[in-house]
């Protein structure tokens, strides 16, 4: 986490089981349980890494989410980087000239 300062935030504890107070990783550890974890067999270390990357892939450049408009996580950070905009904080990126 030493990045985060280098882009003016911190790390705010979050409680483990209080799902209220971190609503966007607690779906995704949903979504990763219950499309993922339970529903494939690992044979090794190996080959839990290799279904796993393979996961990740499909979920950030395959798949659309409709909380992004039906774009994938790709395309909508494409997006914003084209926009200069952080789109966590809403704020545009200065451009220097």
């Amino acid at each position: 986490m030493n990045w985060l300062p280098g882009v003016g935030a911190e790390s705010i504890p979050v409680a483990a089981g209080i799902p209220w107070e971190n609503g966007y990783i607690e779906s995704f550890h949903s979504r990763l349980r219950d499309e993922f974890r339970e529903r494939v067999e690992f044979e090794t270390v190996a080959d839990a890494r290799e279904k796993a990357a393979w996961y990740r892939r499909e979920y950030n450049t395959i798949r659309p989410h409709s909380s992004l408009k039906y774009a994938t996580p790709k395309e909508f950070s494409a997006a914003c980087d084209k926009k200069g905009i952080n789109q966590r904080t809403k704020v545009r990126k200065s451009v220097s000239m």
